[in-house]
């Protein structure tokens, strides 16, 4: 998804191309933290399970992602509030030069924002959902979210809306989106399925 949105950035010219990889750069460390409770998340879900313990592997599911999105929600803010200085750990801001790439990765930085709290939220639930070893459900629901939602509409809003950069990157956001709430949704569905029956 990352390479497909980074060719469609690359249309706009090298100051934007810099731009979204400066953005792409900073929600790639942030994103480090959710992969690995996402990772955690699939070995506490597939143990509570093999120790018949439903309810443990339901809550260590819920657990994980909800540490994911509270750390993504951090992250979200910090984007949201500080773009510049965030662009200042890889552009000279005193060179003329970069005036141009610093624009847009300022417009970028908010997208990226609520992108990444969606990211959070799909990679946890995905990580959760492997330790039900549910996987085929979940792929599925994440091609069409990356690549038909996320770079198929990106591509959409930023060559045929003009809306450029910016709709690459509200492609990726609505595709992550989309993605989350499904596989989100689909937790819920697998994890109260594993739920002993209450009669």
């Amino acid at each position: 998804m990352f390479f497909g949105s980074t060719a469609a950035m690359a249309g706009f010219g090298t100051d934007a191309l810099a731009a979204h990889n400066i953005v792409l750069n900073v929600t790639s460390i942030t994103f480090m933290i959710p992969y690995a409770l996402g990772q955690a998340g699939t070995v506490r879900v597939g143990w509570a399970l093999g120790a018949g313990r439903p309810h443990d592997a339901r809550q260590a599911g819920l657990t994980a992602i909800g540490l994911a999105l509270l750390w993504m929600l951090f992250g979200a803010l910090v984007m949201w509030q500080a773009p510049v200085l965030l662009a200042g750990f890889y552009l000279d801001l005193d060179d003329l030069g970069n005036a141009a790439a610093l624009a847009v990765a300022v417009t970028l930085f908010p997208i990226a924002a609520i992108f990444q709290f969606f990211d959070g939220l799909q990679v946890s639930a995905l990580g959760a959902l492997r330790g039900y070893k549910d996987t085929k459900v979940p792929m599925v629901i994440a091609f069409f979210g990356y690549w038909v939602i996320g770079i198929g509409g990106g591509v959409v809003m930023a060559y045929t809306f003009d809306v450029r950069g910016p709709g690459v990157w509200w492609g990726l956001a609505i595709g992550l989106l989309a993605s989350g709430t499904l596989l989100l949704l689909r937790f819920q569905h697998i994890s109260r399925r594993h739920l002993p029956i209450v009669v």
